[in-house]
């Protein structure tokens, strides 16, 4: 502010407006406030109690990388862009790109598997699978049985191999999807 030597200036106003500002404090959170005043109730009630002498015992066990399992991760198996054809000599050929993607955190080394419909059936292989990015190969199949590949297939898992996991885990993540 400008002060001209003809002003009177009241400065206890001023003075006083900076003294009660001093003088407020700021609000505490309502759990510490809670927290803080000895014997409450809400305080009391939320600690944790001493177990009895008739309770049952739990044991603990540390987690560690053997035996922590992702329950998340899964192999999708799936096909798309499907075309059904009959040539001019009459053969039946369905063409398709197999597909895998996998949300394991370690890539997928190889992994073999036959994907059996209930007229026809194929093996499938694939290598070095990295995570979170689909993989396909093309495909063709001849015969009758293209028609009865509108059914999920069973899965025979030949070989899965992920590193720092059993073949009967990779062989449990994998789910075959539309």
């Amino acid at each position: 502010a400008q002060m001209f030597d003809d002003e009177v200036v009241d400065t206890s106003s001023v003075q006083q407006q900076v003294v009660e500002q001093a003088n407020i404090k700021p609000q505490n959170n309502v759990n510490q406030r809670r927290m803080a005043e000895p014997n409450n109730s809400w305080a009391n009630r939320n600690r944790a109690k001493t177990p009895a002498k008739n309770d049952v015992k739990v044991n603990v066990r540390t987690v560690t990388d053997a035996n922590k399992q992702n329950n998340e991760a899964k192999i999708y198996l799936y096909y798309r862009d499907y075309k059904v054809s009959r040539g001019l000599n009459g053969r039946i050929s369905c063409k398709m790109r197999f597909y895998i993607y996998s949300t394991a955190s370690e890539k997928i080394t190889n992994i073999a598997y036959r994907l059996k419909w209930p007229e026809i059936e194929t093996s499938i292989s694939f290598d070095n699978v990295e995570p979170n990015k689909p993989v396909y190969y093309d495909y063709a199949l001849l015969g009758n049985g293209c028609y009865s590949m509108d059914t999920p297939p069973n899965i025979i898992v030949n070989r899965c191999r992920i590193k720092g996991f059993s073949q009967k885990y990779c062989s449990s993540i994998i789910q075959w999807t539309k």
